[in-house]
């Protein structure tokens, strides 16, 4: 018999330099669909938002009266006229302090969060409770603790009963500090979700070494949890400046109605970050360390267990760490989010409550139960308020702006998250940009397109328009920098492999992505759906600056406007039925898919 030789495989060839070589995820078919994909968005988006802010940055540096008069370069001149005017001055402070100061209380009391919601009993309860306000409406929101601080409100009834004097809370030395409160309130509960969220992914082994070394609660979150969350807080902080730069709502709703009449008279783990604790460096990869390099006498075997016999002996100073580490700080974080709960809850249900009375209990009685429920409060704003327009303006322009918002950025997020294209990381920046843009900023040019568009359609066109179509676009176009930012993350998320069986089975870029890649990033998607769900229910600027009639207005208007009217009128019971008409179908809708909102939220901006 002969010697058999066995021939080894031959060698595969390495890829070809270039653009072969670089590991690209995407197949040619699918870099031919970025274009196609992405173009409806980027036209939308750079036509109607980034060209008007340029617009809008243009016409700062001239002199101009508005449409249909001459402008005339004025250069520097209105940056100088602005820093000599001590309104605007006053106005820039106030925005430094609630950017910075109100986000080192926003988040002060995350981390603090964050520490005990690992643990606290009810932790998924709080914390959905804590998120309630961020899918509630300012205006409403401002419209209803506008009622308690007035003069004659309940907060200065109460503070009567207990001999504290009266304080004047919206007038002009304390409205400030009412707004900063009312923002962290209505705000924190968001970064709370977004940085527990990250949290949650921290493996459960890393508190439990640090436990077994003596670690306070403290101690765990600040060389645990910070680190290895930093990347999500970064993210947070950036949003809540950006988001601070854009507050409206809260401060209209503070300042518009003045003083009402009365009846009586009219994030992700990432392996490998290393923490510092007790002194000692030790990497979060692969555990804690005993505190003096000693190993477990028994377990020689595993570096990372920890010697109970080599702790140090208790000092005064252990004590007291332990005493606030462990019980003060914990104990007091604890019951303050419990009490933050109870205020949540018992502030949607008090609403409810006083859209039962007639003005006279609202004013007289606001915390007893209703002696006669008033089912007419509900007639008299849906009818006489013009409820019933507007709720219906609210209705047609959330459920189709939803799905145009997610039409447009799913494909255009698809493409930017799965190509390898240079251009795509720069497009995704370039849509990023969006979220730094204060909407007040392009008031001008918004209000210049609106009457252009109207003028063009009317005459030249279709002989008619409705502002609301106009609405509906900006709605649309302002919204899609979030919306891209949030599923472009997710669709990152995604394995390749799913898009790499669809192209074996001859699928094409549309139907691959159709069929296959849209189910599986259905709770992403179905979250930017919601969002904006939330986020055109509740909006108010645009509403006001481009649909001022009756006829046209939506719920938040509505609701503004029959407020301002309180000083004239003394209907509260018909304010607080348009306030529940206006806020509970988001609650409603927030119990129903409450957890999938947060998780993929999170999801894609922690990615």
């Amino acid at each position: 018999m002969g010697t058999a030789t066995l021939t080894p495989p031959a060698a595969v060839a390495p890829p070809a330099a270039g653009k072969a070589g670089k590991g690209k995820r995407v197949r040619p078919a699918r870099e031919r669909a970025f274009w196609p994909f992405l173009l409806p968005a980027l036209v939308a988006y750079s036509a109607l938002f980034v060209l008007p802010s340029l617009f809008g940055f243009w016409v700062s540096f001239n002199k101009w009266a508005g449409p249909g008069s001459p402008m005339t370069w004025h250069g520097l001149g209105n940056y100088l006229e602005l820093a000599r005017s001590e309104a605007f001055r006053t106005a820039f402070v106030n925005t430094f302090v609630l950017a910075f100061g109100g986000g080192a209380l926003v988040f002060a009391f995350t981390f603090l969060s964050m520490m005990v919601l690992r643990q606290v009993k009810g932790r998924a309860f709080i914390r959905s409770v804590i998120f309630l306000p961020m899918i509630i409406s300012v205006i409403a929101v401002g419209v209803a603790i506008g009622f308690l601080l007035n003069p004659d409100g309940a907060v200065n009834t109460i503070l009567g009963w207990v001999g504290i004097e009266a304080r004047p809370w919206l007038g002009p030395d304390m409205v400030f500090k009412c707004i900063v409160a009312g923002l962290v309130w209505s705000s924190t509960g968001f970064y709370v979700a977004l940085m527990m969220s990250a949290a949650d992914s921290i493996p459960p082994y890393l508190y439990e070494d640090a436990k077994l070394i003596g670690a306070t609660k403290w101690e765990q979150f600040r060389h645990i949890t910070l680190p290895l969350t930093w990347d999500v807080f970064a993210v947070s902080a950036v949003l809540w400046v950006v988001n601070s730069l854009k507050v409206f709502e809260i401060v209209i709703a503070f300042t518009t109605a003045g003083t009402p009449a009365s009846p009586a008279d009219p994030g992700t783990h990432r392996g490998g970050a290393a923490v510092r604790l007790g002194g000692r460096r030790w990497c979060a990869r692969a555990g804690f360390g005993c505190r003096h390099g000693r190993r477990h006498p028994d377990r020689d075997d595993d570096p990372h267990r920890i010697d109970p016999a080599c702790h140090p002996p208790r000092t005064c100073g252990a004590v007291m760490r332990r005493l606030f580490g462990d019980i003060l700080v914990p104990r007091a974080t604890t019951v303050a989010l419990w009490a933050w709960v109870v205020f949540n809850l018992a502030l949607v249900a008090w609403v409810g409550l006083q859209s039962l009375k007639d003005s006279g209990q609202v004013w007289l009685s606001p915390f007893a139960l209703p002696d006669t429920i008033e089912w007419g409060n509900y007639s008299a704003a849906w009818k006489a308020a013009g409820f019933s327009a507007a709720a219906l303006n609210s209705t047609v322009l959330t459920v189709v702006g939803s799905l145009l918002i997610v039409a447009l950025s799913a494909p255009a997020a698809y493409v930017l998250a799965r190509s390898d294209r240079r251009a795509a990381g720069r497009l995704t920046g370039y849509f990023a940009m969006g979220l730094s843009i204060p909407v007040q900023t392009i008031v001008i040019p918004i209000i210049v397109i609106k009457l252009s568009v109207s003028t063009f359609m009317i005459d030249w066109v279709t002989g008619w328009w409705d502002n609301r179509i106009t609405l509906l676009v900006f709605q649309v176009v302002l919204s899609l920098p979030f919306a891209v930012f949030v599923l472009t993350g997710y669709m990152r998320s995604l394995p390749h492999e799913i898009e790499e069986a669809a192209e074996l089975d001859g699928a094409g870029p549309l139907r691959a992505f159709v069929q296959v890649v849209l189910p599986v990033a259905k709770p992403g998607v179905m979250t930017v759906l919601i969002l904006n769900v939330i986020g055109l229910w509740n909006e108010t600027l645009l509403a006001l600056l481009i649909t001022p009639t009756p006829e046209e207005r939506t719920l938040p208007a509505a609701l503004l406007s029959l407020y301002g009217s309180m000083q004239y009128s003394s209907d509260w019971g018909a304010l607080f039925a348009g306030i529940v008409i206006l806020v509970y179908p988001m609650i409603v809708l927030y119990l129903w898919l409450g957890r999938r909102i947060v998780e993929g939220m999170t999801a894609g901006i922690g990615k």
